[in-house]
């Protein structure tokens, strides 16, 4: 084990070297001057090849040609230059002919200089390639970089992606210092990249955040190394050193000083997503320190074992007991602290039903509760270990758990903080007392799916409390938002669209013309302008000719008060400039006051717009393309319904929820507060005040139990994943420290051989495994024929509306065969698109757009006015009816488009209509997204109940053979009893074959036992002969000479007699000694067998023996189980001394050696170890162990450990030896328990 530590701790040195060097080589090209270079000079070389291929496409296919009069396959040209990411303009005297895209907008080609040149267009810059032969142009253009008005989700000022420039490069002006020239060829400079030092602080290297993770994680694996390395040696307090302090100090060292920095400065640390007190600063510090505890905890449980507690007073045992209760509760606090905090004081999005909206710090979040939970777990269960280690009796172990849960229950419940997480909680501990009581180390499968279940409801009912309050926390947010009474996307449409009321030739023949038809005009006014987006709004329309130096207030009405209040001055100085302004009102009532000063009028003219909300909504969303990223308010409100009241009466009524147009059902309920919250008719409702006479109520659906039940099923779903994950990491860690040696030698049959699986575990995972791929491979089907019907959907309903628009544009704009439009078209135009429900745009001929529902789109610049070339030439040269393409895009956001020809009656094509489908990719992730949730809350408990019926199927089918298994290994040679089975199947075939064996076996040991018997006889008569004859013979020899002495009359014949007659005593002696030995041996089988402690016999042997001064005889008790035993109490008392008395007689005379003995029980036996660090049994010996004539002394009978050993087995025990010559031998023995009523049974 030292020798595969030190080797392990060179491995990872090794590895964190080269990590360092890496490091190094990425740090070098990282800096500025070398970062430029490089990526100037794949930027140039990227153009350069996109130059050839131009000039390669110009000669080999359009030189001299228009691609529009081409006979070949234009589709087949699109396809070539699409997958350049060429884009091309044709002109033909000026007029585009051809365009390979629709996303680029040039007006004037003549602008644009022959050749290569680096121009800016209206969405970006671009390298152009301008080729003009024959009056023909053509002109290839390549996106360098975007280049937006404004910038949201879906746009974005980028490099294009196939430059693979960093987004802290910008373009240069070649005076700049700092920049790097991007050439194309060696003829000529495009443009100039240089590093934004701002940016560039603020960007990530992956590559360097990858490199310091490994680093820092292999640096702490190397701590845990040193320290088992100092632990095998046994210098426990520098593995506390390496293991705890040096950890702590580094992270310390992080915290203060923030790093490593690349690490440091990554969105992980931002405490704008989540902050908390120190040194939980930020999500990632608090990722860090559950690692850093984790890791301490998990090298804890596998290195502390519990020790005996029994001795001393049960004060004592009380009082550590309440320790152990307040450090577990204030551990259970803090796990519910970090929960709370980690949902209440981020900003991270749990909602777990949008599965494919997850967001990465989402992941992270639930990776770091699952880290906590199992932090807790590893604590929790070895403290219950050594709880179960004090001397109570089942009675006060259970006295103590109740009473601890309902101290904590009266405390929470009288601080008002009580919840089922703490019931909770006492339920695991009820789990993982009786596991530890029961002497596992680890948890059983039923175990660890009980407490899978319970971690994962205290998570779920964690994360529903939590969010539930943190949403409630939000929507007070929301209705101060509805409170406010500005809406900054009215204020952006109405700021586009009042510079087109202004020269609209409508409006202004309106005021041009004597007879004025205000019908005439609100409708224009309402269809074309104020519909989409201000549908939503009632808007009055006040046409003012000033004829005099102020308006009269008839012609507007009730306004003029309005004006006053706000300080407008309705007079010809005041009003030169357009206006839009809110007039002073109710809270929550977005109500605007517009003026637009027409032009081109004999008198000043001017327009007035009174726009105040609508009672309910029926408006449709504005484009969330056209949007800046702080714009997007009304997201917020989706699933939201509320309600604005005003003494009483309904103002305001969007959503779900039917409110009432009086406040009769919320005002017999209304509080003083100003803001509280009521649950009424299914919805959770937020009333808040605003003065005297305003009410905003916001409403939420109530989540029903299915709800809360997917949330479950959601988090055991993640729950499974992660403890199938640490399964297969920690496997995978014990299988490269086991077979390391082989995987680096390549021997990887020699590897799968070694791996040994129970044949249960192999049942089990055959079936889990089955399953699993089975769950996923028709999960995956399923998924894709929804997908394909989804898309199927999608595609039949934009058809549906480009057949409805196509009727309709061809009854009511077509005249004579052509397109019939006029001052009047574009009300009918707004009319097409309100009945189609969808934004329209309408090409010519010539596939230039005519009108459009989103003409801002065109006007940002955001794509081109023409239509899509691939549509525009498969419908004018292919014929097609009808054409749907897959994917159109605008900057990021994709998205499907419906195309159809208007046909006269001799089926000219007189102009194309479009319907974009801009929410298709929206509502088609939505879709998925709950169909992915039914699987998963489906397949989480379709998972779960397959392993527990593996589990269950698995034991039922291994059940036979580990009776069979157990009958084997209790079969010795003697009377057995046979099996009983009923079945007449492979098993009973197997069991009949055994009992036909044992009664075999029976027959033969009767036999064998005699002749053992006779010849064990034989020997012992030899070895009793033999140790008589010792003593024999100097008795003969001592007469014979008395004899003599006394014949010749020796002088000295009484000092000899005396001398003679204490040697023949000895020897008389030495054979009573003998007979002695015979006899006791010859009792062995009688035995008295009672029930007793073992640990009260090991306890007796080593107080006999701990004052020998040639050794130290030490006793471990490891025992956390009952060690009860029916037996022969002497006898065991003896063999034990035997034992050691051996040992002692083994150990050298030149050091102190060690006798250890060890006591570990389980649920079914109790195993003893007798080691000793002596001089060993030699080879030649060892079978003859527990011979009756074996001895390694001088003299003895050699009976001694054929004693021990017919005692254990009398016991129902085994005894086994391993002995290395030099080292010392152990002793090995197993006996089995008495169960408490078994116990009680043998006292009666």
């Amino acid at each position: 084990m030292l020798r595969n530590n030190a080797k392990f701790i060179f491995y990872t040195l090794t590895l964190i070297g080269i990590l360092f060097i890496v490091n190094y080589t990425v740090s070098y090209f990282s800096k500025p001057d070398t970062e430029l270079r490089i990526v100037a000079n794949r930027a140039s070389r990227i153009i350069t090849e996109k130059s050839e291929f131009i000039d390669n496409f110009y000669a080999s296919s359009i030189k001299e040609r228009n691609l529009n009069s081409l006979t070949v396959n234009t589709a087949e040209v699109l396809d070539k230059l699409k997958k350049q990411n060429i884009n091309l303009l044709q002109f033909k005297d000026k007029q585009l002919i051809f365009w390979s895209s629709n996303h680029i907008i040039v007006t004037n080609p003549e602008e644009i200089r022959n050749g290569n040149s680096f121009i800016k267009l209206s969405n970006g810059w671009y390298y152009a390639s301008k080729h003009t032969a024959n009056a023909t142009t053509s002109l290839f253009l390549m996106l360098i970089k975007a280049d937006y008005s404004f910038q949201n989700t879906y746009l974005n000022n980028s490099f294009a992606d196939e430059l693979r420039i960093p987004s802290y490069f910008k373009l240069a002006d070649f005076n700049e210092k700092g920049i790097v020239y991007v050439p194309i060829g060696s003829d000529m400079v495009l443009f100039a990249l240089k590093i934004d030092s701002i940016l560039k602080d603020q960007d990530i290297s992956i590559a360097k955040i990858v490199i310091e993770s490994l680093i820092l994680a292999i640096s702490f694996v190397l701590l845990i190394l040193i320290g088992d390395y100092f632990y095998e040696k046994g210098r426990k307090w520098i593995t506390l050193l390496f293991t705890i302090v040096l950890p702590l100090i580094i992270r310390l060292i992080m915290l203060e000083f923030s790093v490593p920095g690349e690490f440091y400065r990554t969105k992980l640390f931002d405490p704008t997503i989540y902050a908390s007190a120190y040194p939980n600063n930020s999500l990632g510090d608090l990722m860090l320190n559950a690692l850093l505890v984790f890791g301490i905890a998990w090298y804890a449980f596998k290195k502390l074992k519990p020790f005996d507690l029994s001795y001393g007073r049960k004060t004592l045992g009380y009082l550590l007991t309440g320790l152990f209760v307040l450090f577990i509760f204030k551990l259970c606090a803090l796990q519910y602290s970090t929960f709370e905090g980690l949902i209440l004081n981020s900003r991270i999005e749990f909602d777990l039903s949008q599965i494919l909206d997850i967001g990465e710090y989402c992941v992270i979040g639930l990776l770091i509760i699952g880290l906590v939970l199992y932090t807790f777990f590893l604590v929790s269960f070895l403290l219950v270990r050594f709880f179960n280690e004090f001397n109570f009796s089942e009675y006060e172990k259970l006295g103590v758990f109740l009473i601890s849960i309902t101290l904590i229950s009266i405390y929470f419940v009288l601080s008002g903080n009580y919840n089922v997480y703490y019931l909770l909680i006492a339920l695991y501990f009820l789990v993982i007392e009786r596991s530890a009581r029961l002497g596992k180390t680890m948890l059983a499968f039923p175990e660890r799916t009980l407490v899978l279940l319970i971690f994962s409801t205290i998570v779920a009912s964690s994360l529903n409390s939590f969010l539930g309050e943190k949403e409630r926390e939000n929507r007070k947010l929301l209705a101060l938002k509805l409170e406010d009474s500005a809406d900054p996307i009215a204020e952006i449409v109405f700021a586009d669209i009042k510079q087109k009321i202004k020269t609209d030739p409508v409006v202004i023949n309106f005021f041009l013309s004597n007879e004025k038809n205000r019908l005439l005009l609100n409708e224009r006014l309402q269809k074309v302008y104020f519909g989409g987006y201000f549908s939503r709004y009632e808007v009055n329309t006040y046409p003012l000719t000033l004829t005099a130096d102020t308006i009269n207030s008839k012609d507007i009405g009730g306004l003029k008060s309005l004006f006053a209040e706000s300080d407008i001055d309705l007079n010809k100085n005041s009003l030169s400039s357009d206006t839009l302004f809110q007039p002073k009102g109710i809270p929550g009532i977005q109500h605007y006051i517009g003026i637009v000063s027409i032009q081109n009028t004999i008198k000043p003219a001017l327009l007035v717009f009174d726009i105040s909300s609508k009672l309910a909504e029926h408006g449709n969303r504005y484009p969330q393309l056209l949007l800046e990223n702080n714009l997007n308010v009304n997201k917020e409100l989706e699933n939201y319904s509320y309600a604005l009241y005003n003494k009483g009466k309904l103002l305001i009524n969007r959503g779900d929820y039917a409110y009432r147009a009086n406040n009769s059902e919320f005002k017999s309920k209304f509080k003083s507060e100003e803001s509280y919250f009521l649950s009424l008719n299914g919805y959770n409702h937020l009333i808040y005040r605003v003065g005297n006479n305003t009410e905003i109520i916001v409403s939420r659906k109530n989540l029903g139990f299915f709800n809360e039940l997917a949330i479950f099923s959601y988090v055991l779903g993640f729950a499974i994943v992660y403890a199938t994950l640490i399964f297969v990491l920690r496997n995978f860690i014990t299988f490269v420290r086991d077979y390391h040696k082989l995987l680096l030698n390549f021997k990887i049959k020699q590897v799968f051989n070694s791996i040994n699986l129970l044949f249960k575990t192999r049942i089990q995972l055959s079936m889990i495994i089955a399953v699993m791929v089975s769950i996923l491979v028709i999960g995956w089907v399923t998924l894709l024929n929804v997908r394909k019907q989804y898309k199927d959907q999608q595609t039949a309903l934009i058809i549906e509306r480009i057949n409805l628009a196509s009727v309709n544009f061809n009854a009511q704009i077509i005249q004579n065969d052509s397109l019939f439009i006029n001052d009047e078209f574009p009300v009918k135009f707004a009319s097409f698109a309100e009945i189609s429900s969808s934004d329209v745009n309408l090409y010519g001929p010539d596939g230039r757009l005519i009108r459009s529902t989103q003409p801002k789109l065109f006007d940002r610049g955001l794509i081109s006015e023409y239509i899509n070339p691939r549509p525009y030439y498969d419908i004018s040269k292919n014929g097609f009816t009808e054409y749907i393409t897959e994917i159109e895009q605008i900057g990021k956001l994709n998205y499907i488009s419906a195309y159809a020809p208007i046909l006269n009656s001799k089926n000219k094509i007189l102009g194309y209509i479009n319907i974009p489908y801009f929410e298709n990719e929206e509502d088609y992730r939505s879709k998925i997204s709950i169909f992915l949730s039914s699987i998963i809350n489906v397949y989480s408990f379709v998972f779960l109940a397959i392993g527990i019926i593996a589990f269950v199927f698995s034991n039922s089918i291994t059940r036979p053979l580990e009776m069979l298994l157990q009958n084997f290994k209790t079969t010795r040679i003697g009377r057995n009893k046979p099996i009983e089975w009923q079945n007449n199947d492979e098993i009973g075939a197997m069991i009949n074959e055994y009992n036909n064996m044992i009664s075999e076996l029976e027959v033969s040991s009767h036999k064998l036992a005699m002749s053992e018997r006779e010849n064990a006889w034989k020997e012992m008569a030899k070895q009793i002969a033999h140790e008589i004859k010792n003593p024999l013979t100097p008795l003969r020899l001592g007469i014979q000479h008395l004899e003599r002495s006394w014949r010749d009359k020796d002088p000295n014949f009484d000092q000899k007699f005396e001398k003679f007659s204490k040697s023949f005593v000895q020897q008389i002696d030495s054979l009573s000694f003998i007979a002695s030995e015979f006899s006791s041996f010859a009792k062995m089988p009688e035995t008295r067998n009672e029930v007793f402690d073992v640990k009260e016999i090991l306890e007796q042997t080593v107080n006999i023996f701990k004052e020998t001064e040639s050794a130290d005889v030490i006793f471990r008790s490891w025992n956390y189980n009952n060690t009860r035993i029916f037996a022969d109490k002497d006898q065991l008392l003896r063999s034990f001394n035997n034992l050691v008395k051996n040992a002692l007689q083994a150990m050298p005379t030149d050091e102190k050696g060690i006798v250890m003995i060890d006591l570990t029980g389980s649920e079914n036996e109790v195993s003893i170890t007798i080691s000793d660090t002596g001089s060993g049994i030699p080879d030649e010996m060892r079978e003859k162990v527990f011979a009756p004539n074996f001895t390694t002394k001088s003299s003895g009978m050699g009976i001694g450990l054929a004693f021990v050993k017919s005692s254990i087995e009398n016991a129902g025990g085994l005894i086994r030896f391993n002995s290395v010559s030099g080292v010392g031998t152990t002793f090995y023995i197993n006996l089995p328990v008495v169960k408490n009523g078994a116990a009680k049974a043998k006292h009666d």
